[in-house]
């Protein structure tokens, strides 16, 4: 969100001055719109990755702890209890890190970023391709008749 309001404050005399015919070629909206990209790129691609990373070290420390509870000897009712609450917490974390698999959230997600802010359409999928086949007229190949 920071860099959207440094944006939008360093926009607004660009835009003063390529309306009053003042453009530079170095510096001006597309240049700038161009860096903003490429700057929320970065910071979300960090983001994914410090998520990821997250969800792996919590993963670890929790089996870890598992692992200690079992190389105890003798198991007390104390010792049960905390191995179920340790058991649920590893796969609280491991449907969290499914959860992002199933979502399509890389570690790096600089590919669906990328696709997010620039416009361009879905690719066609197979109703629209049927739909388009229904509409377009029927062609005899056969003309002979």
């Amino acid at each position: 969100m920071k860099l959207l309001r440094k944006f939008d404050e360093d926009l607004k005399p660009m835009i003063e001055r390529e309306v009053h015919g003042n453009r530079d070629a170095l510096d001006n909206i597309q240049t700038r719109w161009k860096k903003l990209k490429e700057d929320i790129l970065m910071t979300a691609q960090e983001e994914a990755h410090k998520r990821a990373s997250m969800v792996k070290k919590n993963l670890h420390n929790w089996e870890r702890r598992r692992e200690l509870i079992l190389q105890q000897e003798e198991f007390d009712n104390e010792a049960r209890i905390r191995l179920q609450e340790i058991d649920d917490e590893i796969k609280v974390w491991k449907a969290k890190k499914q959860g992002r698999k199933k979502q399509g959230i890389p570690s790096k997600c600089y590919k669906s970023l990328r696709h997010s802010l620039h416009a361009t359409p879905p690719p066609p999928r197979k109703w629209s391709k049927l739909q388009h086949n229904t509409t377009t007229p029927y062609r005899c190949w056969n003309t002979t008749e």
